[in-house]
């Protein structure tokens, strides 16, 4: 053989390992495609679970997979949870995927949970041989047997579980597993910053639909760095011009003032810490508003949240029941405003008033007719009746109250005061009196007793409204024949707390308790507080009593965090709650309201920082 040949068939060889650096290559570039893909798709997709279904869908056709199914990770429930599908057209795994919709996987659990454990992939080439599946039955009558399944993470931690089935054996592919790693780490990061948009978009819309003002202030810069549109609406300012601005700006107060309190309240950072002052508007004007303060930590540094309420209407009425109080205590100084006279069947027959009522007393009473007589607003017809029997029975009566409509179509109120007459002989010959108008006192009354319905402190309705409230949730049970739970809530070591660090700590105490409470309910059940550290809770339209006991669970733990003291040590304060079901236990609302308070002293008395249904007596 000559020198030639030789040397051709020394390079023969040389063509298999260019063959397989070629099928390398263009595997490299298929796998290089998919990744574009992914990352085209995810910036495409208009939600999560189109972003999600594209994902599946594109890694499926790019690599002949047959079927893919995303796990998402609840922390909180320690499982994973099947929430979006992709499969080839086939019967069978038609059957599969909807076989695995809503599947619930523990972590450390088969493949999917092993992986959501570990934080990394497994293949599997063949499922039916793989003792770790928990389901062999499903993925053997889809025909199932290869598996890739691939953590979805973000710098946050796993955020699900990316699972991919094949109806044939496939052998692991390292390159192909690299590849769906990184498509992972791009689908988590992806899935963090909607995560974070969406809050940030709910963020946005709990402060806008506030009704008081939300202002947001960076704590070194002494600039705002976010407004509600409330303060806008409020104050004049476009919300750039605001951003402008900081609190040195609009308040009463220079910015080393303002520097100083605010870096005392990050010494010593309260739930409760606030201001009175006035707000300067754009216009030039001045608005009083009262704020509370709250904290937030950012990276490195601090926002100062202020949650500030226009308290000029609040003003404006307590201004007016002043005046009207002080009104009040000068006409009781003063002589009758009108004086009357009825007949022996009680009809006016004599009305003198005084110039200021000549108009609207005339409306009070008339001449020629008994009191119950003329229409009114007030008393009802067994108040009226009352008072009929008490003058029939000819005897005196003190500041006995009335309404009637005026011409302009307010009620206007009357009390009168009388006493019976008699004639030369001695007989009974009428009444006579004096009376005048308190419509401006009924309705400060009324007024008043309106900002009485709130608890002082917490905020939560007090006992004065919530008694009413029961009453009416009892009623509406009764109509719908639903069930209704009353909750009554006693913290556990809250004297110690009083004791040992004071009333303004244990105030502070009862304040997070109470949000707590409100947080972990709905919007729509009744929180109240009714004294103390003693709480009451009404559920509407509950199910049965496992319910109940798993919302009174989910207060117990929320109750039982730990409260940050100021000597800086967590303090440990529990609940006994006490729980009494309406119709079950009792129909009247006094009724059910002592039965969940029985309740509540047997779980202090048994264990405390625990729950115990109401047992009738003798009933084991």
């Amino acid at each position: 053989m000559g020198t030639g040949s030789r040397r051709r068939a020394r390079k023969r060889p040389a063509a298999a390992p260019l063959r397989e650096a070629r099928r390398a290559l263009c595997e490299s570039e298929a796998l290089l495609r998919l990744e574009h893909g992914v990352t085209r798709c995810l910036a495409k997709a208009g939600s999560v679970s189109a972003a999600l279904k594209s994902v599946l869908r594109i890694v499926c056709e790019a690599k002949g997979w047959d079927c893919g199914r995303y796990f998402a990770a609840d922390e909180t429930a320690g499982e994973l949870r099947c929430t979006e599908c992709w499969g080839r057209d086939r019967p069978a795994l038609r059957a599969f995927i909807k076989g695995s919709r809503g599947l619930r996987i523990a972590r450390g659990a088969g493949l999917a949970g092993r992986v959501w454990q570990s934080g990394k992939p497994l293949w599997v080439a063949d499922v039916r041989k793989d003792s770790r599946v928990p389901n062999p039955l499903l993925a053997e009558t889809a025909g199932i047997h290869g598996a890739v399944v691939f953590p979805v993470q973000s710098a946050a931690g796993i955020r699900g579980v990316l699972a991919f089935s094949s109806r044939e054996v496939r052998k692991p592919e390292p390159r192909l597993l690299l590849a769906m790693e990184v498509a992972g780490r791009q689908l988590g990061e992806y899935l963090r910053h909607r995560q974070v948009e969406e809050e940030q978009r709910r963020f946005r819309a709990g402060m806008d639909a506030s009704a008081d003002m939300i202002l947001l202030i960076d704590h070194r810069a002494m600039r705002y760095v976010d407004v509600n549109e409330t303060v806008c609406r409020t104050l004049g300012y476009t919300r750039d011009e605001m951003l402008a601005m900081g609190p040195q700006d609009i308040l009463p107060v220079t910015r080393e003032e303002l520097q100083r309190t605010y870096d005392e309240f990050i010494a010593d950072p309260s739930t409760v810490h606030g201001m009175n002052s006035r707000y300067r508007c754009k216009d030039g004007s001045t608005i009083p508003f009262e704020s509370t303060r709250r904290l937030l930590r950012t990276g490195d540094g601090y926002l100062i949240v202020a949650i500030s309420r226009d308290i000029r209407k609040r003003l404006e009425t307590e201004a007016a029941l002043r005046e009207s109080e002080a009104r009040f205590r000068s006409l009781t100084q003063l002589s009758s405003d009108f004086f009357w006279e009825t007949d022996v069947r009680h009809r006016v027959v004599q009305l003198e008033n005084a110039p200021a009522y000549n108009e609207s007393a005339t409306h009070g009473a008339q001449p020629g007719k008994a009191s119950w007589e003329l229409p009114s607003v007030k008393p009802d017809a067994a108040g009226w009746a009352a008072h009929r029997a008490q003058m029939q029975a000819q005897q005196p009566f003190r500041n006995f109250e009335y309404a009637r409509l005026g011409a302009d179509g307010r009620a206007r109120h009357f009390s009168v005061s009388g006493e019976p007459r008699t004639g030369a002989d001695g007989s009974f010959a009428g009444y006579r009196g004096v009376g005048h108008e308190i419509t401006e006192i009924v309705e400060a009354r009324e007024r008043i007793a309106a900002l009485a319905y709130s608890d002082a402190l917490t905020g939560l309705a007090n006992r004065t409204s919530f008694l009413p409230a029961l009453e009416h949730a009892v009623q509406r049970a009764k109509r719908n024949s639903g069930r209704l739970a009353a909750l009554y809530v006693d913290l556990d070591g809250f004297k110690q707390v009083n004791d040992e660090y004071g009333h303004d700590t244990g105030d502070r105490l009862l304040v997070e308790v109470a949000r707590r409470l409100r947080r972990t309910l709905r919007a729509s059940d009744l929180v109240a507080r009714l004294g103390g550290d003693e709480f009451v809770v009404l559920l509407e339209d509950v199910a049965d009593s496992a319910a109940v006991e798993k919302v009174g669970g989910k207060l117990i733990a929320e109750i039982g965090r730990p409260y940050p003291m100021p000597d800086g040590r967590p303090c440990g304060v529990t609940a006994s709650i006490g729980v009494s079901l309406c119709p079950d236990d009792a129909d009247d609302p006094r009724d059910l309201l002592q039965h969940a308070d029985a309740a509540m002293y047997r779980a202090k008395q048994e264990s405390k920082n625990a729950l115990r249904f109401y047992a009738r007596p003798g009933a084991g």
